[in-house]
C-alpha cells in the first residue's frame, strides 16, 4: 500500500503540531496525569526490581551472643509495551481545500481516542491487551479492597472506609478517581446534621475527574489510592503515516469500510506504544503480595463481584487410606464455611482454619462469604474410601 512518509507529512500536517500530541494525550488521560513516568523504554519489556521483603532486626540475649543474619528480598515485575493503533480516513476534497484544517479536525479525537483506551485499560481493566497487568478496579476486588454501597452510607463514609483499608497497609492516599459524577457527590457532602464538610481531609482530597468516556460507573463509583505507585513507560512517541491507496475493513466482519482509491480519500495511520504496572512493593505494614495494593474502590451495590472459592482436589477423588484436603477462596481474606455430610454450608457451617484429612468417604461442600462482595457459589466434590 503507498504511503507519504514523514518528511512529506509536514505539506499536511505542520510538524509542531505533531510534536504536541503526547502532549495533548498526557493533559487528556488521568493514567498520564497520575501515575509515575518511567524513562522511555528501548525494548519491548522493562523489567523492575522490587522490594519483597523487608530486612528483620533482632534483640540481642546478652551481650557476647551471636549476631544473626537478615536479607532484603528482591522481586522482578515487568512492563510490557502493547501497542494502539488508529485509521483515520479523510477525503481528497478536504485535503485539496487549502481552508481545512485537517490536522485541526483530526487531533482532538486521535488524543481523546488514545486516552480513553489508556484510562479504560489502567484503571478498570476495559479492553487491556493480555500482556498488561489487570486494571486497578480488578487489582483491588482480587484483594478484598471493596467497600460496596448499601444505600445507607454517606459519600463521606464511604471515601473514609475505602481510605481506611489502604491505611491498613501502610499506605496515604493521594486522591480520588472516578467519573463525573464525583463532583456533585462533593458538592453533596454533608453530615449527618445536613452541614457542609468544608475544611476536612476527604474534602481537601485531591479529585481527578475522568471526562473521556473511559470511566464505567456501574462498575466503581470512585476509587482512591497514592497514584504515584503505579508507573508508566511509553516505547515510542505516535507514529503516523498516511496511505494513499487500499482497502479499510472492519476488523470484526472484515466488511470493506473503504476502498481509498474508488472512494477518493487517503488515510492517516497513527500508533503508539504504551505500557504500565504496579510495583506493589513490601510495607511493614503489608508484608504479603497477595494482600498488599495502594489502591481501593467503592462499587455500586449492582457492581459487587461474586467471592469464588476452591477445592484440591477440584474433582471426585478415590484414596485408599487417608486424603488430605485444602481450599482457597479470592479474595484471599474471604472466610470459607464447608460442610462433610453433603449438606449446603452457611455462615453457620464449620469455618476452614486449614487442610484437613479425610478418613472416610465424605461430600465436601464450601463456600466464600465476604463483606461487600457476593457469596460464592457452593463447591461441591465427592471423595470416596476404596473398599
Amino acid at each position: 500500500m503507498p504511503y507519504i512518509d514523514r518528511t512529506d507529512l509536514e505539506g499536511l500536517i505542520p510538524q509542531e503540531e505533531i510534536q504536541s500530541i503526547f502532549k495533548g494525550i498526557a493533559e487528556t488521560s488521568s493514567v498520564f496525569k497520575l501515575f509515575t513516568k518511567l524513562p522511555n523504554m528501548s525494548t519491548k519489556t522493562t523489567k523492575l526490581k522490587v522490594l519483597d521483603a523487608l530486612p528483620v532486626v533482632y534483640w540481642q540475649a546478652s551481650d557476647t551472643a551471636q549476631k544473626q543474619t537478615t536479607k532484603q528480598a528482591w522481586k522482578d515485575k515487568y512492563i510490557t509495551a502493547e501497542e494502539l493503533a488508529v485509521i483515520i480516513p479523510i477525503s481528497e476534497a478536504a485535503v485539496a481545500d487549502s481552508n481545512y484544517d485537517i490536522w485541526g479536525e483530526c487531533k482532538p479525537n486521535l488524543i481523546e481516542a488514545i486516552a480513553t483506551k489508556v484510562d479504560g485499560a489502567a484503571f478498570l481493566g476495559i479492553d487491556k491487551p493480555a500482556s498488561f497487568p489487570d486494571g486497578l478496579l480488578v487489582q483491588a476486588q482480587q484483594k478484598g479492597l471493596i467497600v460496596a454501597e448499601d444505600g445507607t452510607k454517606k459519600f463521606y463514609q464511604l471515601v473514609s472506609e475505602a481510605l481506611g483499608l489502604i491505611e491498613e497497609l501502610g499506605y496515604d492516599a493521594n486522591g480520588i478517581v472516578g467519573g463525573p459524577s464525583i463532583k456533585k457527590a462533593f458538592r453533596d457532602m454533608v453530615d449527618t446534621t445536613g452541614q457542609v464538610i468544608v475544611g476536612s481531609e476527604i474534602s481537601a482530597l485531591p479529585r481527578e475527574v475522568i471526562k473521556n468516556g473511559a470511566w464505567d460507573k456501574s462498575k466503581a463509583s470512585f476509587m482512591v489510592g497514592d497514584f504515584k505507585q503505579a508507573v508508566y513507560s511509553i516505547r515510542q512517541d505516535i507514529n503516523y503515516k498516511i496511505f494513499t491507496e487500499g482497502v479499510i475493513q472492519d476488523p470484526s466482519t472484515h466488511e470493506i469500510i473503504y476502498n481509498l482509491m474508488q472512494d477518493d480519500m487517503i488515510a492517516l495511520r497513527a500508533t503508539f506504544r504504551f505500557g504500565w504496572q504496579v510495583p506493589n512493593p513490601v510495607s511493614a505494614l503489608a508484608n504479603d503480595e497477595t494482600l498488599r495494593l495502594p489502591f481501593a474502590s467503592v462499587v455500586p451495590s449492582a457492581g459487587k463481584i461474586k467471592a469464588t472459592v476452591a477445592l484440591s482436589p477440584a474433582v471426585a477423588t478415590t484414596f485408599e487410606t487417608s486424603q488430605v484436603v485444602t481450599m482457597s477462596a479470592v479474595p484471599t481474606d474471604a472466610k470459607i464455611y464447608y460442610t462433610n455430610d453433603g449438606t449446603t454450608p452457611t455462615a453457620a457451617s464449620t469455618l476452614y482454619t486449614g487442610a484437613i484429612t479425610l478418613t472416610a468417604t465424605k461430600t465436601i461442600k464450601a463456600i466464600a462469604i465476604r463483606d461487600n462482595y457476593t457469596n460464592s457459589d457452593v463447591v461441591s466434590v465427592v471423595f470416596t474410601k476404596s473398599a
